[in-house]
């Protein structure tokens, strides 16, 4: 691939990926490409998820920076890809072959940076792509997902989008019950939280339940306790 060779120079890297942007916005171009690019895209995904999940004691820093900078080019472009799906009719199969790579990465990874660009990827999958979600039988990981980064002693700002994903996780992928266990899980993680960004997302989780049920969500507050705090 053209794009792994060159995708430590700026310069070139810049115009192989608006080149590749631009035959997105096309969905006849769009769709031959992504035949080529996605089952390379997903290889390569793969070797550098396995790479950056093993621990390398003898590896140079430039090597590992250029496995996590690749990779994270990678899931910025499959993430166009998702985007595009449903209006340029893209392979939907094919592009959700990325999406248990990027969940691992998310659950097993202690590298911030790769944990949050693989979120972000996750996002994208939930907004487009939820009902693939519900019929492969991943609603359990996107809950392990939010588990993880909703726990108070995670590292906060892998919880940057939590609020809105949790929002998305109500609109598109569940709508039961177990929802309450998610609003009580978060009010622990806002007492916990210290990064603006992320009590801004919870926050604004709250408002929005509070205009679409807020009789319910009054009641809720009202009536739960969070470390013997009303909540």
């Amino acid at each position: 691939m053209l794009y792994q060779s060159s995708h430590n120079d700026v310069n070139a890297s810049r115009v192989l990926i608006d080149l590749m942007l631009q035959m997105l916005e096309c969905e006849v171009a769009g769709k031959m490409f992504l035949t080529v690019f996605l089952p390379n895209c997903i290889l390569y995904l793969q070797n550098c998820s396995q790479f950056l999940l093993t621990e390398h004691n003898d590896i140079p820093f430039a090597e590992e920076e250029s496995q996590l900078n690749f990779y994270i080019s990678l899931l910025e472009l499959l993430c166009q890809a998702i985007k595009r799906c449903n209006k340029k009719k893209f392979d939907k199969d094919l592009l959700f072959e990325a999406f248990p790579i990027a969940m691992h990465m998310v659950l097993n990874s202690t590298n911030v940076i790769a944990v949050i660009k693989s979120t972000v990827c996750i996002k994208a999958y939930m907004l487009h792509m939820s009902a693939e979600l519900i019929n492969k039988g991943y609603k359990n990981s996107i809950y392990k997902m939010l588990k993880k980064l909703l726990e108070p002693k995670e590292t906060e700002i892998l919880s940057n989008y939590i609020g809105n994903i949790v929002m998305i996780t109500i609109e598109k992928i569940d709508q039961s019950s177990s929802n309450i266990e998610l609003l009580t899980v978060a009010l622990q993680k806002m007492l916990k939280c210290s990064l603006p960004s992320t009590l801004q997302g919870l926050a604004l989780l709250f408002a929005r339940f509070i205009i679409r049920s807020p009789n319910d969500v009054l009641n809720y507050l009202t009536t739960t306790q969070i470390d013997t705090r009303m909540a």
